[in-house]
């Protein structure tokens, strides 16, 4: 009898072992499932960033970026074994996307920014001044300063991605550059008005006549220094 009770004990914990086992495994799976999911979806959010950025902007990225981009995209499609995905693969792969790739994708894009950055701003104070919606040049100046980091280009500010409206910045300042028909040498005026270096003698009749046309008289002033 007792031996009996014994076998089934022995019995029932064996059975109880299998279906913790079972019960972890299909946890780890969905972990697992779910940690695959999400690196796809950061990866893919990566792609679609390089890729609008290459179309509105000109952005491309090194060969050594390239080459850690499509490895990384190989070893993804390697993780999944047999229709599941290999915890060891998975973490490999994660590894060098945090280590590797997205540090290279940061350190490229701000270089980039900054480029863009200079021009764009260089831009706004030779012409913001001109603009009557100063509200809108200083929103223009926060979605071009505000985009330099990489990893915050897909949020979302106001219903658009950081780096939707760093583009649509970048492009209003090249309309409003265009809108107000500047040669080089009103530029090279605005410019010394902007550094407060403008001299009388640097009216000239280009400058002057471009003043008139634009009905920019009530926008400048002259004074002693």
């Amino acid at each position: 009898m007792l031996l009996d009770n014994i076998k089934e004990t022995s019995k029932k914990l064996t059975q109880l072992d299998k279906k913790e086992k079972a019960i972890q495994d299909i946890e780890k799976k969905i972990k697992n499932d779910t940690d695959y999911a999400e690196t796809v979806s950061d990866v893919y959010s990566s792609m679609n960033e390089i890729k609008v950025a290459y179309e509105k902007l000109g952005y491309s990225l090194s060969g050594d970026s390239l080459s850690l981009i499509d490895d990384s995209l190989t070893k993804l499609e390697g993780t999944i074994d047999a229709g599941v995905v290999d915890e060891e693969s998975l973490n490999s792969v994660k590894q060098q996307l945090s280590r590797k790739l997205n540090p290279a994708l940061n350190r490229e894009w701000k270089e980039f920014h900054s480029q863009k950055q200079s021009r764009a701003i260089g831009k706004l104070a030779t012409i913001g001044s001109l603009v009557s919606d100063t509200d809108h040049i200083r929103t223009i100046r926060e979605n071009i300063t505000t985009s330099g980091d990489w990893k915050n280009l897909s949020d979302h500010v106001n219903g658009k991605t950081v780096l939707s409206r760093l583009c649509e910045s970048i492009s209003e300042v090249d309309k409003l550059e265009e809108s107000l028909n500047l040669n080089d040498e009103v530029k090279k005026f605005i410019s010394l008005v902007t550094q407060g270096r403008a001299r009388i003698t640097d009216l000239n009749e280009t400058v002057l006549e471009w003043i008139k046309n634009e009905n920019l008289e009530d926008k400048f002033a002259i004074k002693f220094r």
